[in-house]
């Protein structure tokens, strides 16, 4: 069994609860003997997918078949994250109770939004990493400032004018509390941001039922924003990255939803979205819920990111020419973008001005060349 093959391995046991049909193709392929378990486990691992390929293979009543001490690891580690999960949905409820007592309502994003809004039927499929919301870039400032005197502390310090172009408060951090805190005015940086804009995110949210006033994007914007975070934010399209668990939330979010019309409304976006809907297609066996017509464009596109998988080595090689390309590109874009735009061009100064940041931005392409 190739990386590869773990991979589509792993995809299709993902959509065993949509897909009961191939509950006994992946029965014959493990009594087979033809998994190599070890892989599996990296693979799903790697993705942030371990707690919900254990789920479904639960639920496929297919546990009898692996081996015990993987069985007994795969249950004591989504345990784990089942308790995790509910911590962080009541910090999450406890910071909107707060956030409200002041006047502000938080739009909650990712995974914490999925959590809430009851997307899985267990909250072990998810794995959650920090609390993302959104609010207006008025109330940012005012925001973090109750966050603050509750007890948050900042992880970096925070630079007002790089937050105006960036997307997101400096990450917050308290004792006793599980998860970091990301306090977002944008879901995406500069120049992207247009392309989901708060101003559209906010109005169109749903309530949650808990108590207090706390949503979540409506699930159009969260399909777009679940594709193009990892696509433009992640660089997912450029450096051919993925993550299964994107393509497990895509699954879900898609269930009511004509992904089709949906996409080809996003001008530009058209082809990153198109791509990564191509290549859930092809990592989790052609499910009918998200439906593409795949162009030479997304056909080149799946099979860069196939020969990736294939070729790691050669594939590092690549992405590294990339990556130094890209930065290069980023500058003089950045520079072309501060002479048309105040925000831009204060962020642009005040690091600039700063010697650290040189020695900070050096920094990063050792630890990339190093990597």
């Amino acid at each position: 069994m190739n990386k590869l093959e773990a991979l589509l391995f792993t995809g299709k046991c993902l959509t065993l609860g949509k897909y009961p049909g191939r509950i006994s193709e992946v029965r014959d392929t493990i009594s087979k003997g033809a998994v190599e378990w070890e892989k599996i486990v990296w693979t799903s691992t790697s993705h942030l997918v371990f707690p919900a390929l254990y789920i479904q293979l639960e639920r496929a009543g297919l546990l009898p078949l692996l081996p015990s001490d993987l069985v007994a690891y795969m249950e004591e580690f989504t345990s784990m994250n089942r308790d995790r999960n509910q911590q962080i949905i009541g910090q999450a409820k406890e910071l909107t109770i707060l956030l409200n007592r002041h006047g502000f309502s938080p739009v909650f994003l990712k995974g914490t939004a999925q959590l809430l809004s009851g997307l899985y039927t267990d909250i072990a499929e998810r794995m959650v990493g920090d609390i993302d919301f959104l609010v207006f870039e008025k109330d940012l400032e005012g925001t973090a400032e109750v966050l603050l005197d509750a007890g948050y502390k900042p992880l970096y310090a925070n630079i007002p004018e790089n937050v105006r172009v960036q997307k997101h408060y400096s990450r917050l951090v308290k004792d006793e509390r599980i998860a970091a805190v990301e306090i977002h005015h944008q879901v995406f940086a500069f120049p992207d941001n247009k392309l989901l804009d708060t101003d559209l995110i906010i109005p169109a949210s749903r309530k949650l039922e808990i108590k207090g006033n706390a949503y979540i994007p409506c699930t159009e914007h969260q399909v777009i924003y679940n594709i193009l975070n990892v696509q433009l934010s992640e660089k997912g399209f450029y450096y051919g990255r993925f993550r299964l668990s994107q393509l497990y939330d895509l699954l879900h979010l898609s269930a009511n939803t004509d992904l089709p019309l949906l996409i080809e409304n996003y001008g530009k976006s058209v082809h990153q979205l198109k791509s990564n809907l191509a290549l859930a297609n092809r990592l989790l066996g052609f499910p009918q819920t998200l439906p593409v017509q795949m162009s030479l464009r997304e056909k080149y596109y799946v099979s860069r990111v196939v020969h990736k998988v294939n070729s790691p080595r050669r594939a590092r090689f690549s992405e590294s020419v990339l990556y130094f390309a890209m930065r290069f590109f980023n500058i003089f874009r950045q520079l072309g973008y501060s002479l048309f735009n105040q925000k831009m061009r204060k962020s642009a100064w005040r690091r600039m001005s700063d010697p650290t940041w040189y020695r900070e931005h050096l920094r990063s392409y050792t630890r990339k060349k190093e990597g």
